[in-house]
């Protein structure tokens, strides 16, 4: 005989696994997922995560605005912005609050049914309505500063209007939603004779929509577990169970958003133009298992991932920890609901640590640590051209290994010069990046001190042709001149000797 769901066990699965219920905002069980045991943790709920002071992206501290706990709190018209919020004299937020690290307050779903809809001040003045069909007619115009957030938000419900360049598209991660929906081309999209994404104008541009597909719920009144619909019909047509074991019901909705692309100057897309149409408010709640971060979300998980670095285990990128400053670092499983389940976090994890190993990824992480230490790095040869591309770095200490004078003349104003201990060698690292060209090249030399091989100088290539080597020993020479410069050395021959490795 079952139980009733908002009942049902934790349940331990095989090896060291266990199912740990998701609740939504009112606590009520409306999925499950599989985590490591050694991630359940038993610390009693003290405080809800949203009301501590957390570290997000660049390091800033934030806490939940009193505007926004007086709007959530009162049910203000949608396009109010917080500025006109009046916050009530009773209303109080404390940030010298206990961390909290139980699982069981992760971040909380938002099951209101019908969804919130989306809130936002409307542009002034308006824009004007220029779609084919009008689209665009009647609609209230916004922009991305004054979306709640003032960022694309995944859950858009309601009608509005926004124009986006192409960086901001990009940015929103192609206008991403969490809806279930069905994509196709509109009446001047691609099939129907018209639209293209070099018009000139909005009106022939080129046109897509996507329809919500509503949700599926349960015919049992006490379970509240929301599934998302397939994609085709065939599809729903086999959803016929929840994860309870009692039948599904769907629910349609008739929201549907349609995007504009247009002004695209030869084959430049970042030059290219979008108008987007947000459909009619949402008829039915979130769905509470979602397939992607979002774009703000990303960016948390990014901070996150650099913080915790490549060799943190899942555990410990699940649950908020307290920082070096005694602030609290933002757990995964609160930054999104997906990030609750071990495969998608170790997922994104995987993705994260091949971003890095990605020659780009880390031409972008090298920069920003090099404003950090401001002089410690010496750049060798950084060049891009039609054929390679090519940055060679050092430090100090690595360009003062390459000369090294006899010691028995150390103090004679005429050292004699070896030149590097037991010669220099060089190799390539070909499966270092992500990229599969791509190519990390060391060369090193022997440091008498530790009494071990040290790298001389980095080298990311993206291919291993006579030209990339080329330019990596330019810059391994200009090392070797530098050096003897630095201790009054004229340039001999020894300096320069190389070890060569034969592969039998």
């Amino acid at each position: 005989m079952s139980q009733p769901h908002g009942k049902l066990p934790i349940k331990k699965t095989q090896g060291s696994i266990q199912r740990v219920p998701v609740k939504d905002l009112d606590g009520n069980i409306v999925s499950f997922q599989e985590i490591p045991t050694e991630m359940v943790q038993s610390i009693p709920v003290q405080v809800p995560a949203s009301s501590m002071p957390v570290v997000g992206p660049s390091n800033q501290v934030t806490v939940p605005s009193q505007q926004g706990l007086a709007q959530q709190s009162h049910g203000l018209h949608p396009s109010v912005p917080q500025s006109k919020v009046q916050l009530p004299p009773e209303a109080k937020i404390t940030t010298n609050v206990a961390h909290n690290s139980n699982p069981y307050s992760w971040k909380s779903l938002d099951l209101s049914d019908p969804a919130p809809t989306t809130k936002f001040t409307p542009l002034a003045p308006q824009l004007k309505a220029l779609c084919r069909n009008n689209r665009d007619s009647g609609v209230l115009f916004t922009s991305l500063e004054l979306l709640e957030g003032e960022q694309w938000t995944n859950w858009p419900s309601g009608p509005f209007a926004m124009d986006f360049n192409h960086r901001e598209f990009e940015a929103s991660k192609s206008l991403q939603v969490h809806w279930a929906t069905r994509s196709g081309s509109g009446s001047n999209g691609r099939g129907h004779g018209h639209g293209s994404h070099s018009s000139s104008t909005i009106d022939g541009g080129f046109e897509t929509f996507k329809q919500c597909l509503g949700v599926m719920t349960c015919r049992r009144s006490t379970c509240r577990i929301i599934t998302r619909p397939k994609t085709t019909p065939a599809g729903r047509e086999r959803q016929t169970l929840c994860q309870c074991g009692s039948k599904l019901t769907h629910r349609t909705c008739d929201s549907k958003s349609y995007l504009i692309s247009w002004g695209e100057v030869g084959d430049d897309i970042t030059t290219r133009k979008y108008r987007y149409i947000n459909g009619s408010k949402h008829n039915h709640s979130q769905l509470s298992h979602i397939h992607h971060l979002g774009p703000k979300e990303q960016v948390e998980f990014d901070e996150l991932y650099n913080r915790m670095g490549s060799n943190a285990k899942p555990s410990r990128y699940l649950n908020d920890s307290i920082g070096n400053k005694g602030l609290v670092v933002v757990g995964a499983a609160n930054i999104s609901p997906l990030l609750c389940s071990r495969s998608a976090l170790a997922y994104h994890i995987r993705k994260a640590i091949a971003k890095d190993q990605n020659g780009h990824g880390f031409l972008t992480r090298f920069r920003n640590w090099m404003k950090e230490h401001e002089g410690f790095v010496r750049i060798r040869i950084n060049t891009a051209n039609q054929e390679v591309a090519v940055f060679s770095f050092q430090t100090d200490w690595m360009v003062g290994n390459l000369v090294k004078p006899r010691p028995e003349d150390s103090s004679s104003s005429s050292q004699l010069l070896y030149g590097p201990i037991e010669g220099l060698i060089t190799d390539a690292a070909h499966k270092y990046w992500a990229d599969p060209a791509a190519l990390l090249i060391v060369t090193s030399c022997f440091d008498s001190v530790t009494d071990m091989w040290a790298p001389a100088l980095f080298t990311y290539a993206d291919g291993g042709t006579a030209e990339h080597y080329l330019y990596h020993f330019l810059g391994l020479f200009i090392g070797i001149e530098e050096a003897a410069n630095a201790k009054g050395l004229p340039l001999v021959d020894e300096m320069f000797l190389m070890v060569s490795l034969f592969y039998f």
